[in-house]
C-alpha cells in the first residue's frame, strides 16, 4: 500500500471537507444576495409605480380644474357676445369679469383674450398678488396701435 504522508492526508482531508464547504457557505451567500435584490428590485418597481399613480392622478385632477375654468371663463356672457359682434362689445365689462375670476382663483398669472386675428384684446395680470388689468397699449399686440 501505499502510504500518503502526514501532510499530503492533511491536504487531502481539508480539501474534502473545506472545499464542499466552501461551496456550501458561497451557494447560501449567493442564494441570500440574490434574493436581497429580488427584493429590493420588486420594492423599487412598486414604488415606483406608485409614484407615476400618484403624480397621474395630481395631474389628471389639475387638468380637470383647468378645464373647468376654461368653461367658466367661456360661458361668461360678454365672452359670448363678442363672439357674435366683436365690433360692438363692452371689452371693460369682461376685463372685470376677468380680473374677479383672477383675483378669486389667485392661480393663474395671466388671462388672456387673443381675437381669431392674434391680437391680444384683453389682458389680466395677477401681477404677484396686486392683480390688474393690463391697459391695451401695454398689450403685445394691440389692435387700436
Amino acid at each position: 500500500m501505499n502510504k500518503l504522508s502526514t501532510s499530503a492526508r492533511t491536504t487531502r482531508l481539508f480539501l474534502i471537507i473545506f472545499v464542499p464547504l466552501f461551496l456550501l457557505v458561497a451557494g447560501g451567500s449567493l442564494s441570500y444576495y440574490l434574493a436581497v435584490e429580488r427584493d429590493k428590485i420588486q420594492t423599487m418597481s412598486t414604488r415606483t409605480y406608485d409614484d407615476v399613480a400618484v403624480h397621474t392622478d395630481a395631474f389628471r385632477q389639475e387638468l380637470k380644474q383647468i378645464v373647468s375654468d376654461l368653461r367658466i371663463l367661456s360661458s361668461n356672457y360678454q365672452f359670448r357676445h363678442i363672439a357674435v359682434d366683436s365690433e360692438n362689445t363692452d371689452l371693460t365689462a369682461l376685463a372685470h369679469d376677468y380680473l374677479t375670476f383672477i383675483i378669486g382663483k389667485q392661480k393663474y398669472d395671466k388671462i388672456r383674450f387673443i381675437d381669431d386675428k392674434g391680437m391680444e384684446i384683453i389682458r389680466v395680470n395677477f401681477n404677484s398678488g396686486k392683480p390688474m388689468i393690463v391697459p391695451c397699449r401695454q398689450h403685445i399686440t394691440c389692435p387700436h396701435q
